[in-house]
């Protein structure tokens, strides 16, 4: 098993070694300013809220007092780390990610694996950016099972497979990502790692742009357009079902 390496490693004592946090604790500050919206472990009834709209300030006051109230909690350590990065504190950032990292957190491994994609924090590394990616889509995480196929679909640190990317695009999609959704509907619609399908494509961006994706809105007007009313119709019905399954 590749291990962390040594340049990030010795960056983990820096910080104290996390331990349990109360499985009863109360929703934070942290969280209501500081939660990522595609993360499932946030409390419920928190929203998040994406890295443009982080007041870092704030959430960085905020969430060094949670944690300093549950020393070790994986989430507020992973929501600090997103404040310390939207107030361009990199290495602190990435001190509090690898503590995450370290106890498992999802989405502290995907963001890992996106340093490593983007080169931002770490070296660009696309065999690191993947063994963190598979790491967090292995425990269900939305975002990473999308970059996942992203990286199938491109070819980056894997051969070209867009079959394989289908797959992860679909794990996302059927979490209600909309990247996801928008991201099989293509395949479907080139054909690409699936049979070609026209309806399946449009059923996809249907639910994409049902669920508040204003992109995959225009492009469904547009595949609509191609295809017969009874395919629209069977679309539709299609896309309706799965909302319905799926309504929470």
């Amino acid at each position: 098993m590749r291990q962390l390496p040594l340049a990030l490693v010795v960056l983990v004592p820096l910080l104290s070694a996390p331990s349990p946090a109360p499985a009863d604790m109360e929703i934070s500050d942290c969280d209501r300013q500081a939660a990522h919206p595609f993360d499932p472990n946030r409390p419920e009834g928190v929203s998040g809220v994406l890295i443009q709209g982080l007041e870092p300030v704030g959430a960085i006051a905020a969430c060094e007092r949670a944690l300093e109230q549950n020393p070790g909690h994986a989430r507020l350590q992973f929501q600090l780390a997103r404040s310390l990065y939207k107030a361009e504190r990199y290495p602190e950032a990435l001190k509090l990610i690898l503590l995450a990292v370290e106890q498992g957190y999802a989405p502290a491994e995907r963001n890992l694996g996106h340093g490593y994609y983007r080169g931002k924090l770490v070296p660009q590394d696309d065999g690191e950016a993947l063994k963190w990616f598979r790491k967090a889509a292995a425990q269900g995480h939305a975002l990473a099972q999308y970059d996942l196929g992203k990286m199938y679909e491109r070819g980056d640190g894997v051969p070209l497979n867009f079959a394989e990317a289908a797959k992860w695009y679909r794990r996302a999609a059927e979490q209600k990502l909309t990247l996801g959704q928008y991201s099989l509907a293509y395949l479907y619609q080139a054909g690409s790692g699936v049979p070609k399908d026209r309806v399946q494509a449009l059923m996809w961006f249907s639910i994409a742009a049902a669920l508040g994706d204003t992109y995959s809105d225009g492009v469904r007007k547009l595949a609509a357009f191609s295809l017969s009313a009874d395919k629209v119709a069977e679309a539709d019905r299609r896309a309706r079902a799965w909302l319905d399954q799926h309504r929470e």
